[in-house]
């Protein structure tokens, strides 16, 4: 078993964690979207939600 200095250790971590960071944060982003404008009823754009509501009565002249 190979026994890794505190460099490679580190060098180790980030070559896993930033990835799973990058992951999660397009994950969270996705499901904010779909919240605002669509109520988590699919992921697409829907015509519910609160950012829809928002947009289109800004500009409902």
């Amino acid at each position: 078993m190979k026994v890794l200095s505190d460099w490679e250790e580190i060098k180790l971590a980030k070559l896993i964690s930033y990835p799973l960071i990058a992951i999660s944060g397009l994950f969270v982003i996705v499901l904010c979207c779909s919240f605002a404008f669509n109520n988590f009823s699919g992921l697409g754009l829907g015509t519910h939600g609160f950012l829809y509501d928002l947009v289109n009565s800004a500009f409902t002249f």
